[in-house]
């Protein structure tokens, strides 16, 4: 869970306002670890969430009760294994070292 509010109903105050530009450090742990995360849906790093489905997106913590009995054995699986495989880049410095690329290619 990355969470940074004072109520499960929005991620508010400094850090939560933080959320929607940064992606904070205990994202990358969880994923770097082979973990799937639950974010809120305004943070920096929710698109990406969704998109690589190494996690879960919710407007509050009060969805969760809803979410995640949804969430099969088998969607679980496919997170878990989405995650592990972005661990394994991160661990590697696969992004780092497309990002380094990209720059002195010019393409950022």
């Amino acid at each position: 869970m990355v969470w940074d509010g004072t109520t499960p109903i929005t991620c508010d105050g400094l850090f939560g306002n933080y959320m929607k530009f940064n992606n904070p450090h205990k994202a990358s742990l969880y994923l770097s670890s082979g973990i799937p995360v639950v974010v809120w849906r305004q943070a920096a790093i929710a698109d990406l969430v969704e998109k690589m489905n190494i996690g879960i997106v919710v407007d509050s913590l009060n969805e969760l009760d809803e979410v995640l009995p949804n969430v099969s054995s088998i969607d679980y699986s496919e997170l878990v294994n989405n995650a592990k495989e972005v661990a394994e880049k991160l661990r590697s410095g696969f992004y780092i070292k497309t990002a380094i690329s990209n720059l002195e290619k010019g393409l950022v």
